[in-house]
């Protein structure tokens, strides 16, 4: 056998064999892990939400509860029965925000679903098209992001302002639905 045939035939076998045994990459691989999440109420979480008392209350399950202006008169021990209809009612620090981590976060609010996360977000309380009122919740933006804790203190902490527009006061074509519920968002800075 010449020289040339037998390069040629352990050529041939090797790219036979490479064929038949596989290169070595994988395409799928399955492993069952075990996960485990701890939850804790508002107050505790690594992002702390704690309510005015008033009109943002700690419900059974430590889980905050915004409801702006229908509990007024049994948490005040007055006669209130809600907001002023036809007015814009503006409340300072419904929700102050702590940061119980110890990485900086940037907070940001979002609203409605499509809206994009920013200092402010407005909700729609109604129904779609005939809207009772709109609320416009804002971050003290001069306080963030908030620096985390060490040590095992709580880092920096903002307020969460509440701007209500009931009645009259609401807008013809509001850039917002009936939906009702805010997120409250959290990015490492």
């Amino acid at each position: 056998m010449n020289r040339r045939n037998l390069l040629i035939g352990i050529g041939t076998a090797a790219v036979g064999s490479g064929a038949v045994l596989g290169s070595g990459a994988l395409t799928q691989v399955q492993a069952d892990r075990t996960v485990e999440v701890t939850t804790v109420g508002d107050a505790n979480g690594l992002i702390g939400l704690e309510g005015d008392g008033t009109y943002v209350t700690n419900d059974n399950t430590d889980t905050l509860t915004i409801n702006i202006g229908e509990a007024l008169g049994t948490n005040t021990g007055g006669s209130a029965e809600g907001l002023n209809d036809d007015a814009t009612t503006i409340i300072d620090s419904v929700v102050t925000i702590t940061n119980n981590s110890t990485t900086d976060v940037d907070i940001q609010l979002n609203g409605p679903s499509g809206s994009t996360p920013s200092d402010s977000a407005t909700i729609g309380i109604g129904t779609v098209g005939d809207l009772d009122a709109i609320v416009t919740f804002e971050l003290d933006s001069a306080q963030n992001p908030l620096t985390g804790g060490s040590g095992g203190s709580s880092g920096d902490s903002l307020d969460l302002k509440a701007t209500v527009k009931a009645g009259k006061e609401v807008p013809d074509s509001p850039d917002t639905d009936g939906n009702g519920s805010l997120v409250i968002v959290a990015n490492e800075n």
